[in-house]
Order: structure tokens, then C-alpha cells, then sequence
């Protein structure tokens, strides 16, 4: 059950990305939150690849802002799983 879970979640995901899910989708909010994340870490990954090689305090400092980021991801994503009801939040939102 947790596979198929995954899978529709994951197709409604990448639905949701190409802004093609309906906006009545009742997940909607739950996914943008998982996109604002997606989003943080990958601006937080420039800023540590971008940032004084000499300054530890500051790259320590953005690790653990990433760090903290995947955690926050991980959870949004273990919410989303336990709130997406199989098939019913998946076949009438698709296209």
C-alpha cells in the first residue's frame, strides 16, 4: 500500500510542478509547502558553494541551515504521505 501510496503521490508531485494540478486539489497547500523547501535548499546550496572557502563559522553555519532544510523537507514529504488518500486524490485530479 505504501508503494502505490508513494507513486501517486510522486505522479501528483510532478503534476503539481508543471503547474498542470488542479488548484482544488486538496493537497494543494501541503505541496506548495513541500516546493518552498525544495526551493530553500537549492538557494541555500548556492549560497555554500558561493560563499568564502576561509570562512567556516558561515559555511558551518549554511550546512546547517541545509541540513535543517532536509529534515523540514523529509517531514513535509512524511505529511504528505499520511494525508494523500489513494486513488481518491489521484484519478480525478489527473488531466
Amino acid at each position: 500500500m505504501k508503494t502505490k501510496t508513494f507513486n501517486q503521490l510522486n505522479k501528483i508531485l510532478s503534476i503539481f510542478k508543471q503547474r498542470d494540478l488542479s488548484p482544488y486539489h486538496p493537497l494543494i497547500m501541503k505541496l506548495s509547502k513541500f516546493e518552498e523547501i525544495e526551493e530553500e535548499i537549492v538557494e541555500m546550496k548556492v549560497d555554500y558553494k558561493y560563499s568564502d572557502e576561509e570562512d567556516i563559522e558561515e559555511r558551518e553555519a549554511i550546512k546547517e541551515e541545509i541540513d535543517n532544510l532536509e529534515k523540514r523537507k523529509r517531514k513535509q514529504w512524511n505529511h504528505l504521505m499520511e494525508s494523500f488518500v489513494i486513488d481518491n486524490d489521484y484519478w480525478k485530479y489527473l488531466k
